[in-house]
């Protein structure tokens, strides 16, 4: 994870610079394990520079130290926690001695981590895409909350903990009788998992060329460039033209929605109220806040939520009777309460709202509905059996947090800064979401999934790659902006001066990436930040392709780093795809020889 160029992701907090250094004031350390030094990992107190897809073996050092050394505490989580004794099984063969060859830090370094996180009063082991787009890397992901388990950091304050969100996404979900999914079917040509709902994107492309029945024959694509983002980014690219049909939600003509029939552009960011469930979620602390739109849009211009609507109404409209009658039913309430009534609704439901009120407010809503006041008071029977059941789920504190109690979208209007709701409590086990309300540390997927990667564990040769974040890049809709692409060349392959030195090739030469799946060409960048045998890649380039009306960014082009990652390698276990530590091979372009860097070469 690097914190200080993604704002934390998935640990939304503002400042983080400033927020690691109270850390470090207070008598805390920060420790950064990345493969590269970071910006994060320039201000921390400690670098572990780790291979690429090594995450998981690093892990299970910990872990075997940790019950090596009798440092296993789950304190108030013990009496909840289900496969101790197998877990402490599991990892015995992964001495740090064991792991080292794989993950690429020493052994001592191991030893001194270890020593560090069960010497802490408290600690938190994050991470985030680095870790969850490796080799392996849902079993990284297991394992990294297996040590906050372990170490008894779990849903304690200063370890990871959980939000108290005003706006529940997964307690309004829990009350719609979704708690999550996974493997429940498979895909039509390669087998792989759902997930969610949700099928691998590596698979996309076969899904749309592979012909039978099933064969997807249109596309609908919401703000996203999946020619750029995903793997072999060539290979959907090909595919796409022949779709029988393809509409885009966007207001980007790019490298994806070129290829759309019709293109259904929203209204701007600043005609539209801003409001985010998501991040408000997985943050650092309790807040809410809602920004009004600044401009009025045009009243011909939809927003997002009343295009996607409309698509799903008419979709619906075209079914059966039940279908229809739920198409229509979802038009009226949804327009009836508008994006701000769902907040208001979704507030109301929340920790901090009144359920009550949220109850007479969908009374009044089923009167207007067709067959409403038939049908309303048995599903009103039946929502409030399900709030009763999920009560400590939904809502495991009901109290009054600087008058926040029966929070509304009104009061949260009136607060234009936001309302800080408090710091995180522990949450479990209400908030767990297995029957038993038990954390399970060793399901047998992951159990399975880790015997077969102790079984093919490699020597780590050769170069592999991984991607790269800056503050002023995220996203490929970022390179449209002059003020974002200003300065030096950010789309540069990043690798040591002794690596460059083998390949014979300067700082500002040209580089050749190449893989199974492809070649790109681009300026090699020199530094020390990076470990040897690892080149770093930024994602989101590639606008050099024909079609695409985005002046700025096709005049800083750059390469796509998804030309040179394969579609055919994912994870074992989800089929996510494998982003980071991918192997290549590097070869300096010899001056005068070499293609354009904005070229692509397939």
């Amino acid at each position: 994870g690097n914190p200080l160029a993604s704002n934390g992701s998935i640990m939304t907090a503002p400042d983080m610079h400033n927020r690691i250094k109270a850390i470090q004031a207070r008598g805390g350390k920060v420790i950064v394990v990345d493969p590269r030094r970071s910006e994060t990992a320039k201000v921390a107190d400690q670098h572990l520079p780790i291979r690429p897809g090594g995450d998981a073996w690093l892990l299970l050092g910990l872990l075997h130290i940790s019950y090596r050394d009798q440092h296993a505490d789950l304190g108030a989580l013990a009496p909840i926690v289900d496969g101790l004794d197998e877990l402490q099984e599991l990892v015995q063969p992964f001495s740090p001695e064991h792991v080292s060859p794989q993950c690429g830090i020493p052994a001592a370094d191991i030893e001194q981590l270890a020593a560090a996180l069960a010497a802490a009063d408290s600690a938190a082991v994050y991470g985030r895409v680095g870790l969850t787009t490796s080799p392996n890397s849902t079993v990284a992901g297991w394992l990294l909350w297996a040590i906050n388990v372990v170490t008894g950091n779990l849903d304690k304050p200063g370890g990871m903990m959980f939000t108290q969100p005003a706006f529940d996404i997964v307690g309004i979900a829990a009350l719609a009788g979704v708690k999550g999914s996974f493997d429940n079917y498979r895909s039509r040509v390669r087998n792989l998992p759902e997930f969610g709902g949700e099928f691998p994107v590596v698979t996309l492309a076969d899904e749309i060329s592979t012909p039978g029945e099933g064969q997807i024959r249109a596309l609908l694509t919401h703000a996203g460039n999946p020619v750029l983002s995903t793997p072999d980014g060539q290979s959907l690219e090909a595919v796409l033209p022949g779709l029988d049909f393809m509409v885009s939600i966007d207001m980007y003509i790019n490298e994806t929605t070129r290829h759309a029939d019709i293109i259904l552009p929203p209204v701007g960011p600043l005609e539209r109220g801003q409001f985010d469930p998501v991040f408000h979620f997985v943050a650092i602390r309790n807040t809410i806040k809602y920004a009004p739109a600044m401009l009025a849009p045009p009243k011909s211009a939809l927003r997002d939520w009343e295009i996607l609507l409309e698509l799903t109404a008419r979709l619906l409209d075209t079914g059966s009777f039940s279908q229809r009658l739920i198409g229509r039913s979802l038009r009226s309430v949804v327009t009836a309460l508008g994006d701000e009534g769902l907040i208001d609704l979704g507030l109301r439901l929340g920790p901090y709202g009144n359920q009550g009120s949220a109850l007479r407010l969908l009374d009044k809503l089923a009167r207007r509905l067709p067959g409403g006041k038939l049908l309303w008071p048995r599903l009103r029977k039946q929502l409030n059996a399900r709030l009763r059941r999920l009560s400590n789920f939904i809502t495991p504190y009901i109290d009054d947090y600087n008058g926040t109690s029966g929070l509304t979208l009104e009061k949260v209007k009136a607060a234009p800064h936001g309302i800080d709701l408090g710091p995180l409590r522990p949450m479990l086990p209400g908030r767990l979401g297995t029957a038993d309300q038990r954390i399970k540390l060793t399901p047998a997927i992951f159990v399975a999934a880790l015997k077969t990667m102790q079984a093919t564990a490699t020597d780590a040769s050769g170069f592999v790659m991984i991607g790269r974040r800056h503050l002023r890049s995220n996203n490929s809709w970022m390179h449209n902006s002059r003020r974002l692409v200003k300065g030096k060349d950010r789309c540069t392959a990043l690798l040591h001066p002794e690596d460059a030195a083998q390949l014979a090739v300067a700082d500002g030469g040209q580089l050749e990436v190449r893989s199974a799946s492809g070649a790109i060409q681009l300026t090699a960048e020199l530094s020390t930040d990076m470990p040897r045998g690892v080149v770093s890649v930024p994602h989101g380039w590639g606008h050099h392709r024909a079609g695409i009306r985005q002046q700025v960014a096709a005049a800083n082009a750059g390469v796509s780093i998804n030309d040179v990652i394969g579609r055919q390698t994912h994870d074992p276990i989800t089929g996510m795809a494998i982003l980071n530590g991918v192997a290549v091979e590097l070869r300096a372009i010899k001056s005068g020889k070499a293609a354009s860097k904005t070229k692509a070469a397939a």
